[in-house]
């Protein structure tokens, strides 16, 4: 889909591209022909696409075999994508992304073949505004997409590929490591946009890891990594003892020869999953042997 085609459809139905939903349509087609590439996609395999706009990546993805859910919260948008896509495999759901359940949606989809729950990817340009929202969410479901391929803008992608002691290393970097391997595949200007964002973007792939933390031990990593950041500049045993307090966490440092004045950035994601395996010592790796022992869980801020 160009610019023209773009145009033409936007006019139709009066829709005027903006920041209320983060309306930026990709009007490239090698872009968009790199993109189903990359996402690798199996006939049949179920993909959930974050904001198609006007469908020229849903359509790639679609040719590609995939089973397709597609999350539109814009009701015009919408609407058109259900009048012009007739595709046995595409199903629309008009929603907010950051709000609605996905393994629900999922689930009520595959009713008769549940496995496809369990596997499957995420594809989406994603709206500046809920990127980081959004990734959070998914991080934290049961059952996280085996892949994403993600376009961000390019300050979100540096932050969620970032390494331990740079500028850029945050909570989103360590809690996306920890389940996936990051990458930023290219970099993407604004000219490939309609309309053209102020800022570059970036295309980011997550591959999740072969045995991936079970969901209490990401609840308490995820406590962890927040009470941490929350105050970066200190020594984070401070802020870690707040939550689990000041026995238990120096116990914890000690065994894993932390350094008590170590700072949030200087621990990378390994080390931040070793402690939470400390801290609650009852977490489970999925796939892995060891039994689930109830854990409870620390109270955390979104």
């Amino acid at each position: 889909m160009n610019k023209s085609e773009l145009l033409r459809i936007l006019e139709t139905l009066s829709v005027r591209p903006g920041k209320r939903f983060g309306q930026n349509f990709m009007i490239d087609a090698n872009l968009i022909d790199f993109i189903v590439r990359a996402a690798d996609i199996c006939p049949g395999e179920t993909v959930a696409e974050i904001g198609p706009g006007c469908g020229a990546l849903t359509r790639g993805l679609l040719d590609a075999g995939a089973s397709l859910v597609a999350i539109e919260i814009d009701k015009r948008i919408a609407q058109f994508l259900e009048e012009s896509i007739k595709h046995p495999d595409f199903r629309l759901v008009r929603a907010d992304a950051c709000k609605v359940d996905l393994d629900k949606i999922l689930n009520n989809i595959h009713q008769d073949k549940p496995e496809h729950c369990q596997e499957w990817k995420c594809v989406a340009n994603l709206p500046y505004s809920i990127s980081t929202p959004f990734i959070a969410k998914v991080l934290d479901s049961p059952t996280p997409p085996k892949f994403m391929l993600l376009l961000l803008q390019k300050e979100t992608a540096l932050r969620i590929t970032a390494r331990a002691g740079s500028r850029e290393y945050g909570a989103i970097s360590v809690r996306s490591q920890v389940l996936y391997h990051t990458k930023i595949l290219r970099n993407v200007p604004p000219e490939v946009f309609y309309p053209k964002p102020d800022v570059e973007s970036a295309l980011v792939s997550f591959d999740i890891v072969p045995h991936p933390p079970g969901r209490q031990l990401i609840d308490t990593l995820t406590s962890i990594v927040r009470s941490a950041f929350a105050q970066r500049r200190k020594i984070m045993i401070k802020a870690v003892s707040t939550a689990f307090g000041k026995e238990k966490t120096e116990e914890a440092f000690h065994s894993l020869k932390i350094n008590k004045l170590a700072r949030a950035q200087d621990l990378t994601p390994d080390t931040y999953l070793k402690l939470a395996i400390k801290l609650c010592p009852g977490s489970f790796i999925r796939g892995g042997q060891r039994k689930t022992i109830t854990c409870r869980r620390q109270p955390t801020a979104c």
